[in-house]
């Protein structure tokens, strides 16, 4: 209850002495109240106290990457090719929320207990105006309203999208410092669960989208299609994994992990109207420039292995400098599919990611075991 709340009129005929404008901000106030009590009560990430984070040592804070990600994407606000999937108005907003959440999310899980205890005093006392406006998942709403009215979306699928991603910033965010501890520092944490916010919220609508509305796909849009398919796929069986400590058990992972794969692709093959196999085949041979950086990307993933057994057995090499070698290494991946194939890149380069998540997921799974 907010502080002198006793003061105020109890109902209409307790203001009716007052003047118009008194009685218009009292009825304002009751209803932001109201408001407030009556959003949902949505799970939000346990905070997490800078005195235990453990973040990546040696490294700066970085918070400033919370920006990288909206900025990135702002683009589509003015884009005009309404053919790009997901629709840029959509991403381009969707990010926005993403940064205003990032800059929450990090004043509610780094801060120290005594501070986190003053905020929590402090945020008693607020009016339910502040309270409303300071509420985690207040940008959602905001983003629905714009998503409404930028785009065809309808508010009714507008508004579970923009809920979802915040709270798979929240959780996400909050599951990569505590399952892989030492492996970020606060600002790559923050970017990496942006990242997957997006693209997971994204690939959901693209393939809503593809079910309710079906419609000819371009090569391009097939391509963002499989994609996405895979993202949602691959988000499931990780987060099902970290819930079923049963699955991690090695006997259970490796079957898990085929019949997710015979579920990707029946889900794929669905969508896309082909069989997926055979689709992937005559993608890889649709014009000589993929095969040349198929084979540019083996000879550079050739030399990354090389370079870190070699520093690994001498052990002399210092890990800054052979984090500036893996700098070098990506540089050149990217930079001849930007210019030659960004579709397929942009394929190469999912699927790359998701084959080292596996590999790590499987990794520190047999490590816990042990």
């Amino acid at each position: 209850m907010v502080h002198g709340e006793a003061k105020a009129p109890a109902g209409p005929m307790g203001g009716a002495s007052n003047a118009s404008t008194g009685s218009g901000s009292q009825g304002m106030k009751h209803s932001l109240k109201a408001a407030l009590t009556t959003l949902p009560t949505l799970p939000v990430a346990d905070p997490l106290h800078l005195s235990c984070l453990n973040t990546r040592s040696g490294a700066s804070t970085g918070v400033w990457l919370v920006v990288l990600v909206p900025l990135a994407c702002l683009p589509g606000l003015y884009n005009t090719y309404r053919h790009c999937h997901p629709l840029p108005h959509l991403q381009a907003l969707l990010a926005i929320q993403v940064g205003v959440c990032g800059a929450h999310l990090y004043q509610e899980m780094c801060l120290a207990n005594g501070q986190k205890m003053a905020k929590k005093e402090e945020g008693q006392q607020k009016p339910p105006l502040l309270r409303f406006l300071t509420h985690p998942y207040t940008p959602s709403l905001a983003t629905s309203i714009a998503i409404s009215l930028l785009t065809d979306i309808h508010p009714v699928l507008a508004l579970p999208l923009t809920l979802l991603c915040s709270w798979l910033l929240f959780r996400v965010t909050h599951w990569l410092f505590t399952t892989f501890p030492g492996s970020f520092s606060l600002g790559e944490g923050a970017i990496m669960g942006q990242s997957v916010a997006l693209a997971v919220t994204c690939s959901l609508h693209g393939i809503i989208s593809r079910i309710l509305w079906p419609q000819k796909l371009s090569h391009a849009h097939e391509i963002s299609l499989f994609i996405q398919t895979a993202i949602v796929v691959m988000s499931v069986m990780v987060g099902t994994i970290y819930s079923v400590p049963m699955l991690r058990v090695p006997r259970m992972f490796l079957p898990y992990l085929c019949v997710c794969g015979v579920v990707g692709v029946g889900l794929a093959s669905l969508l896309l109207g082909e069989w997926v196999p055979l689709w992937l085949w005559e993608l890889l041979n649709f014009s000589p420039a993929r095969l040349f950086l198929l084979g540019w990307w083996f000879l550079l993933t050739l030399f990354a292995v090389s370079i870190t057994t070699w520093a690994r057995r001498k052990n002399h090499l210092p890990t800054t400098v052979l984090r500036k070698v893996y700098h070098v290494v990506i540089t050149l991946v990217f930079i001849p599919g930007v210019l030659l194939e960004p579709s397929f890149l942009l394929l190469a380069a999912t699927a790359a990611t998701m084959a080292c998540l596996l590999l790590e997921v499987g990794r520190r799974s047999c490590r816990t075991l042990v």
